[in-house]
C-alpha cells in the first residue's frame, strides 16, 4: 500500500517536513511491514498553504490478516522549530476474501473453506450452474445482492449449513436475493436489510429446513416455498406475500401481518406465537378479514397456547378482547393444541411443580423456601447431549436465579427436567419469568 498523508499547515514556515506511521502500542506488529515508514515530506509549507506529500510511506498488510478486521495506526508528522510531533490516529479496515461479483459465465463450485465476499451484484444466467458446497459462507457487501436466473445446487446438511449474511464490515444493507426457481435446503439467511424495494427473498424458490434470523424488509418471504423452516427476529410489514410457508417456526418477529392479505392462507400445520405488533402488543396471528367468516384452517397451526382466553388475546380478529380487527374469527376449534411435531426444536410449555407456568399461571401457588421442579417440554426430540439452559428471574434477561440442580432428560428426549432450591438467601422476590436457551434438537437447530 502506497500511503500519501495530506497536511495542512495553520501556523507560521513548516520547513523539513517529515511524516511516519506507526502501529499504535497494542495492534498486533505482524499485520504490517513497512518497507518506507519514514519519508521525507518533499516540500516546504507556507502559513496556511496544504498539500499532499512528495514521497509516499509503503508498507504491505499480511495476506493472513482476517476479513474485517480493523488495524490501528497513528501517522506522526514534525518539522524544524516544534517540540513534540503532531498526531492523527489511522484505522485500516481490511476486507480480505474471494470477491464475487458480476455476470458468471461458466458453471462454478463454492467451498466451504474459502472466504467469499460478493464486492459486485453476482448474477447467475440460464444454463449455468451454481454450486454451493455444506457449510459454505457468503458475505455480500452491502450494497450488493446475488440474481440467479439459471441452476443453483445448494443443499447444506444439519451439521453443516450455508450461509448468507452481511460483510463483517458491513450494515448488511444488500439489495435484492433472487435465487430462481431451485431448491435449497439446510440453509441460514441472517443480519440482512433489504434496501432496494420493498421485497427480500424472491422467485419461486423452494427452500428447505432453512433459517432466516434477523432480517429487514417489507416482505422479506416473498413468493417462495417454506418447508420446515424457522423464522425468528424479522422486521417486517408483513412476513410473506404470495408464499407458501408448511411446518415452520414463525416466533419473535416484528410484523404488522405474518401474510400480505391477512387470511393466513400461506400458512399451514406452524408454531406462530411471541411476534410484536406494530414493536409492542405481542400477538400470534391476525385475521384482518371484511366480510363474517367462521375461519376454519385445514392444516392448523399451533399459536402458542391451549387456553382460549390467552388465544383470544394473542389473535388479532373480530373477537379480540379490545381491540377487535375486521370481521372473521378464527375458530378456537381448528387450533391445534399441540406445537407441530415436524417442525424444528422449540420449547412450547414449562411445567413449575406441575403447573403449566403459563396457561396455569392463575393456579400455580407462589415458590417459597424449598426445592422446586421445573419440566421443560420440547415439540420433537432433541439432543441429550446437549444440556438447556434454565433460570428465572425478575428483569431481563431474566438469568438471575440458575435452574441447574439434578437435570435429566425423560426417555424420548422431548422433556428436561431440572430443580431449584430456595434458601431464605435466595433473591428471587417478586414475579419471575422463566428463560430457556441452548437446547438443539437431532438436527442441530437450537431451540
Amino acid at each position: 500500500i502506497a500511503f500519501w498523508p495530506v497536511l495542512r499547515n495553520d501556523w507560521g514556515n513548516a520547513k523539513n517536513v517529515q511524516v511516519w506511521l506507526e502501529l499504535t502500542e497494542t495492534e498486533d506488529k505482524s499485520t504490517v511491514k513497512f518497507l518506507a515508514q519514514r519519508v521525507r515530506f518533499g516540500a516546504n509549507l507556507s502559513s496556511y498553504a496544504k498539500s499532499k506529500s512528495v514521497n509516499p510511506i509503503l508498507f504491505v498488510v499480511d495476506k493472513n490478516v482476517v476479513d474485517g478486521r480493523r488495524i490501528s495506526m497513528v501517522l506522526r508528522a514534525t518539522c524544524d522549530n516544534i517540540s513534540a510531533p503532531l498526531e492523527q490516529d489511522v484505522v485500516l479496515s481490511v476486507e480480505n476474501g474471494v470477491e464475487l461479483g458480476g455476470m458468471i459465465s461458466e458453471d462454478l463450485t463454492l467451498y466451504p473453506d474459502v472466504h467469499y465476499i460478493v464486492t459486485s451484484k453476482l448474477l447467475v444466467p440460464k444454463g449455468i450452474t451454481l454450486t454451493i458446497m455444506p457449510g459454505t459462507v457468503i458475505k455480500i457487501k452491502d450494497g450488493m445482492g446475488i440474481q440467479c436466473d439459471g441452476n443453483l445446487v445448494a443443499n447444506g446438511t444439519p451439521d453443516s449449513l450455508i450461509v448468507f449474511t452481511k460483510t463483517d464490515l458491513g450494515l448488511g444493507n444488500i439489495t435484492t436475493l433472487k435465487l430462481g426457481t431451485n431448491t435449497i435446503s439446510y440453509a441460514k439467511f441472517e443480519n440482512l436489510t433489504f434496501s432496494n424495494g420493498d421485497s427480500g427473498l424472491e422467485s419461486k424458490t423452494n427452500y428447505n429446513d432453512c433459517m432466516f434470523i434477523n432480517i429487514k424488509a417489507s416482505w422479506p418471504l416473498y413468493e417462495g416455498f417454506y418447508k420446515r423452516c424457522v423464522v425468528m427476529n424479522l422486521d417486517a410489514y408483513c412476513v410473506t406475500g404470495y408464499s407458501d410457508i408448511q411446518s415452520s417456526n414463525v416466533i419473535g418477529n416484528s410484523v404488522r401481518a405474518l401474510d400480505t392479505y391477512d387470511n393466513l392462507s400461506g400458512f399451514s400445520e406452524c408454531n406462530i406465537f411471541s411476534n410484536l405488533y406494530n414493536k409492542t402488543i405481542p400477538y400470534s396471528v391476525m385475521y384482518k378479514v371484511y366480510s363474517v367468516i367462521d375461519y376454519q384452517s385445514q392444516y392448523p397451526s399451533y399459536l402458542g397456547s391451549t387456553n382460549e382466553k390467552t388465544l383470544r388475546s394473542w389473535i388479532l380478529d373480530a373477537a379480540h378482547p379490545t381491540s377487535p380487527i375486521g370481521s372473521g374469527i378464527v375458530n378456537l376449534d381448528y387450533v391445534a393444541k399441540e406445537p407441530i411435531r415436524e417442525a424444528h426444536g422449540i420449547v412450547w410449555k414449562v411445567l413449575v411443580n406441575g403447573y403449566d407456568a403459563q396457561d396455569e399461571f392463575h393456579l400455580l401457588p407462589p415458590l417459597g423456601v424449598g426445592t422446586h421442579k421445573f419440566e421443560v417440554y420440547f415439540n420433537r426430540p432433541m439432543d441429550t447431549s446437549v444440556t438447556p439452559y434454565i433460570s428465572m428471574g425478575v428483569r431481563a434477561p431474566y438469568t438471575q436465579n440458575s435452574i441447574s440442580e439434578n437435570g435429566s432428560w425423560n426417555a424420548e428426549g422431548t422433556i428436561y427436567t431440572a430443580y431449584l432450591t430456595i434458601k431464605g438467601k435466595t433473591n428471587t422476590d417478586g414475579l419471575n419469568r422463566i428463560f430457556v436457551s441452548g437446547g438443539r434438537d437431532d438436527e442441530h437447530f437450537t431451540a
